[in-house]
């Protein structure tokens, strides 16, 4: 199995070299590609030390698509820019696949930072229920069901709910058991409380309907 990371990035100096360091570190090897979207700091320059990296207009579910175009693994993980993998992540999905009804999956999320209400979302994205998972927990996917799905689509906002959401109907999805550890700066800049408010107001809007061009209005840039 040859798995390829893919990091979409946009100004993303302070963390993207701690997420790429997670994903060469691993026992596992694997192909790295880093799709910047237009960084003003020195991502790219980091970047560049551990991944091929290759250039895209900024949009997350654009840059995704890209990177899977430019890399060759029959696995493919999405990796936040933000987000650290823990040691044994590839042979956990390694495993996870070995069962051929196996489509996909991601794994729950711990953060950087310790705070009851981070501990108890953490808690959340432990439990297989859907609604708790998202793009930051490294989905992972067979590339060939990756390109019958024609990958992410290019939306300002919750590309990764609606690609899970696709997904779990073509076939059977898992959630690992080892988490990723992924940053908690939304909630330091926005807020504990609000920021879970704000991110459960925004999920329940995009399953009752609303456009996600309207939904990024209410959903901040906060990269530091």
């Amino acid at each position: 199995m040859k798995v390829s990371v893919i990091v979409p990035a946009l100004n993303e100096e302070p963390l993207i070299e701690r997420a790429l360091l997670s994903v060469v570190n691993q026992q596992a090897q694997a192909e790295v590609v880093v799709v910047d979207g237009g960084s003003r700091d020195n991502t790219v320059g980091l970047a560049r030390n551990y991944a091929r990296v290759i250039t895209e207009r900024r949009g997350r579910g654009r840059q995704m698509n890209l990177g899977a175009q430019y890399s060759s693994g029959d696995v493919l993980v999405f990796l936040h820019a933000d987000t650290e993998l823990k040691p044994g992540y590839f042979e956990e999905i390694s495993k996870a696949l070995e069962d051929p009804s196996v489509v996909g999956g991601c794994a729950p999320l711990t953060f950087d930072s310790f705070h009851s209400v981070l501990w108890l979302y953490s808690r959340f994205t432990m439990m297989k229920f859907w609604l708790f998972h998202y793009g930051d927990g490294a989905v992972f996917v067979r590339r060939r069901v990756f390109e019958d799905l024609q990958g992410f689509r290019e939306m300002p906002i919750m590309e990764d709910l609606d690609f899970l959401r696709r997904l779990r109907r073509v076939g059977r999805t898992v959630l690992l058991r080892t988490p990723v550890v992924t940053s908690a700066r939304r909630f330091r800049k926005g807020g504990m409380v609000r920021n879970q408010a704000r991110n459960m107001f925004i999920v329940s809007s995009f399953y009752l309907g609303v456009p996600p061009s309207q939904l990024a209005r209410w959903y901040p840039d906060v990269r530091e």
